[in-house]
């Protein structure tokens, strides 16, 4: 693949990840709009800004988690597992598509 293609290829991936951060079932920006730069080891330079979650932000996951427990709780096992290995099937595409851009900084 030539270096066009790759970049282009790392561009796809770096634009098909969510930047913002996902609390109560739904993707929102930090409670003050903060993001931060994703710094490539590689080269140096910025991949892109994400959300830079406050100390409210963790408040708001945590208080969504408490109240998400229960019903989780009251989930079929079966059924749990059928979630967490499509959490791992979501992360291994995830994982894929991300090849483009793991390899950029091999020696």
């Amino acid at each position: 693949m030539g270096g066009q293609d790759r970049e282009q290829d790392e561009v796809k991936v770096i634009e098909s990840v969510e930047k913002r951060l996902f609390i109560g079932g739904e993707w929102v920006d930090a409670a003050d709009g903060g993001t931060f730069e994703v710094i490539d080891p590689a080269t140096g330079g910025a991949l892109c800004a994400v959300a830079d979650a406050t100390p409210a932000d963790g408040k708001a996951a945590l208080e969504s988690a408490v109240a998400a427990q229960s019903a989780f709780a009251a989930t079929s096992p079966r059924n749990r597992a059928d979630m967490l290995n499509g959490a791992v099937r979501i992360d291994a595409r995830a994982d894929r598509r991300s090849g483009a851009v793991d390899d950029t900084g091999d020696g």
